[in-house]
């Protein structure tokens, strides 16, 4: 039976999906269209492995403003935009022989939804949801006294999901600065090639900017 999201056509068909839709909310009016840019710091952890080191990235998303169900205190958005994390590395395993370490390296297209509620005259609060599109490469260090040094890698794409509340303090009318808590899942990495695939979060605080035109 054909499986839309494990196959290269479901993921390929989604991307174009997605990207009509990102093409269709950009074709709303410019005055509401903001760009945000935000520095990262995630707490990492699999489902096989608890061992990764945790790290940094680094986000870009575009947000629109939507027409529909806005207030003088709340308002609606869709976001698109791209989240880079540094590469993880495994602690070193050591076996008799051999020293081992993982490099996982992931970047992830985002889409979704955010809703904002403003607090105050300068403070709002706000709670976004949507899908990731990741692609990620596995890289395996081995070490031996015998062999010498050699390596293996692997790359892999696939679809998993974010969340993330978070609070926006406005500087002028138009710019604003933001500290976020989020929660990032890829799900089912490598799982053509394994029995067990890679289910890879993390937990991440973030503080950025925020700029409307």
């Amino acid at each position: 039976m054909f499986n839309f999201f494990d196959s290269n056509l479901g993921f390929s068909l989604l991307t174009r999906i997605l990207s009509v839709l990102v093409l269709a909310c950009l074709s709303l009016p410019l005055r509401a269209l903001q760009l945000e840019a935000a520095l990262h710091y995630n707490f990492v952890g699999t489902d096989q492995n608890d061992n990764l080191d945790n790290g940094s990235a680094f986000s870009v998303n575009l947000l629109q403003k939507l027409p529909w169900g806005e207030s003088d205190y709340s308002s609606w958005l869709i976001e698109a935009g791209v989240l880079v994390t540094e590469p993880l590395l495994d602690k070193t395993s050591n076996d008799a022989a051999s020293r081992y370490q993982v490099e996982l390296d992931t970047k992830a297209l985002q889409f979704g939804a955010r809703y904002m509620y403003r607090t105050s005259h300068d403070v709002s609060v706000y709670a976004r949801g949507g899908m990731m599109l990741w692609d990620m490469t596995l890289d395996i260090q081995e070490h031996s006294s015998n062999h010498g040094t050699g390596s293996v890698s692997g790359s892999d794409n696939g679809l998993g999901y974010y969340w993330g509340i978070g609070a926006a303090f406005d500087i002028t009318p138009s710019l604003y600065w933001l500290l976020q808590l989020s929660r990032h899942q890829h799900l089912d990495a490598f799982g053509d090639v394994s029995e067990k695939p890679l289910n890879l979060a993390f937990t991440s605080f973030s503080a950025g900017l925020n700029v409307g035109f």
